[in-house]
């Protein structure tokens, strides 16, 4: 049988449960044998004014993921170093998996919209087969889908973004990230 992995990437800055349902949906609907989380050394596309150290975001991950075996971090992003392109991940990844590995990469409707802007984005296409969740507020058309697969399932309307401003604005994260990743964010007073 021809192993199949989902890759998801991202800063995780933090992991958070709308990442998690988006993994799980696309393990549950591909069939996939598993997904490798890849955290961003350096996203040159966002340009994010203040990442936060990649230690931090590593254990943030293996906090969430350390009870879940289809789940799986992948720090080859961060040890290659400089900017985080696809290509160069994907490419990566094809020397580690065995040759038959039919890889899925799993993007947002939102990253759908940069998606020709990546480096080599068209070689990505020879790499992986390109999985799209939708993402409320980044509504596509179908002509923009035509090669690639959509999932069923819809993203939860979480993000990193809401979860750091919710933190520097002293409200609520209860629901939108695991215990033991708010406790770490606590104890390391990481976002205040």
């Amino acid at each position: 049988m021809i192993p199949k992995i989902g890759i998801l990437g991202g800063t995780f800055d933090p992991i958070h449960f709308g990442h998690f349902s988006l993994a799980r949906s696309s393990y549950e609907e591909l069939n996939l044998d598993k997904i490798i989380l890849i955290p961003t050394n350096y996203p040159w596309l966002k340009k994010p004014f203040n990442l936060t150290e990649s230690s931090h975001r590593i254990k943030m991950i293996e906090l969430f993921i350390k009870n879940i075996n289809w789940l799986e971090l992948s720090n080859i992003d961060i040890l290659r170093g400089g900017n985080s392109y696809t290509k160069d991940t994907l490419e990566e990844l094809k020397t580690i998996f065995s040759e038959e590995t039919k890889m899925y990469l799993i993007i947002g409707s939102d990253s759908l919209i940069d998606f020709p802007k990546w480096k080599d984005h068209k070689e990505i296409l020879e790499l992986a087969e390109i999985v799209v969740a939708k993402r409320p507020g980044f509504e596509t058309n179908l002509k923009d889908l035509q090669e690639f697969n959509t999932l069923n399932s819809s993203m939860l309307n979480i993000s990193s973004t809401i979860v750091r401003s919710n933190i520097k604005k002293g409200l609520s994260i209860d629901g939108l990230i695991s215990l033991e990743v708010k406790n770490y964010i606590n104890n390391n007073k990481l976002y205040t």
